[in-house]
């Protein structure tokens, strides 16, 4: 698994900067030779036509000379035109190829999104709950556009982890026995995985894999803590805790906005970063935050009924084998 990393803007371009300022640059100088080689051939040209027409005529050597570096300019500032609108050409279709590529990962996302709700509509509620807070702290917190959407994106599909995580565990209506424990708190790791085998251009795989990190070191499944923690991971991690106490739960009802709230003030400089919470309290108590879609009871229901029907068919499935 990718190990914890610096944070590094760069990283949060659709296609890696370094790559492509290389190839850009290899571009423009190949242009450039070779528009200097033209330069110079039409250049000469022109002299020699222009020498031979003049020679003819009374004109001083000095009134030559003039004459001849005007055209030179005239030629120069030519060729510099037709350069600035092949470098404009060609950053255009960087940008064209960048969105496409943008909204080709962002589809992708929303796949995930809905093959996780297919099997666990509770999780994939969740998700987008838990996106919506994510975004909306790190606009507060004044990180650029462009890593806000693709924040919003990783968090959107933050739990992917948990497609392998039964479903009668996922929406289990009591306490988990250790092993059930053990096997939920994979979900991090597995949707890593995941996630690192698409070779995204975001540190997205590091992101998830942290989410459940805490800053004094005790969340799991690595034990990191302080600056080992990515700034991201810790924005998600404060969103994921307030949307979970906020909403319905399958094992208990839903604890509020304010229980949510308090628990990170709580914890504020020990499990969370200090900035992000604040950031999230901001947007609930004087921006009028609120999640435009909240879990409710019914939800809750038809997750257990899913579970249920998913226990009982493994149950079946068990009995036909004895």
């Amino acid at each position: 698994m990718p190990q914890a990393t610096s944070q590094d803007s760069a990283t949060w371009e659709v296609t890696p900067a370094q790559t492509r300022t290389e190839r850009t640059a290899a571009s423009y100088v190949r242009l450039s030779l070779m528009g200097i080689g033209a330069m110079l051939f039409c250049a000469a040209l022109v002299l020699y036509c222009l020498f031979a027409i003049t020679s003819q005529v009374a004109l001083s050597l000095p009134q030559r000379m003039v004459l001849y570096v005007l055209l030179c300019l005239l030629l120069a500032c030519a060729y510099a035109f037709h350069l600035v609108s092949l470098m404009a050409r060609e950053r255009a279709v960087h940008r064209e190829w960048e969105a496409r590529m943008r909204g080709a990962l962002f589809k992708m996302g929303g796949s995930l999104a809905a093959l996780i709700a297919a099997r666990d509509p509770f999780t994939a509620d969740h998700q987008r709950r838990v996106a919506q807070l994510t975004r909306a702290i790190a606009r507060e917190m004044g990180f650029p556009d462009p890593k806000i959407r693709v924040l919003h994106f990783i968090a959107s599909i933050h739990d992917l982890g948990k497609i392998r995580v039964p479903a009668e565990i996922l929406a289990h209506p009591g306490k988990l026995t250790e092993n059930q424990h053990a096997l939920m708190q994979t979900h991090s790791e597995v949707g890593a995985r995941v996630l690192d085998e698409m070779k995204l251009p975001w540190p997205a795989a590091e992101i998830v894999h942290q989410h459940h990190e805490r800053l004094d070191g005790s969340g799991y499944d690595r034990g990191l803590g302080g600056e080992e923690i990515r700034m991201e991971a810790r924005i998600l991690a404060v969103a994921d805790t307030v949307e979970a106490m906020h909403s319905h739960r399958p094992y208990r009802p839903a604890l509020g906005t304010e229980a949510a709230l308090e628990e990170i003030i709580t914890n504020r400089g020990k499990l969370y970063d200090p900035q992000v919470v604040d950031a999230c309290v901001r947007l609930f108590r004087e921006k009028g935050f609120a999640f435009t879609d909240p879990i409710s009871a019914r939800d809750t229901a038809h997750a257990l009924a899913a579970a249920s029907a998913a226990a009982q068919s493994h149950s079946g499935q068990g009995a036909d084998e004895a």
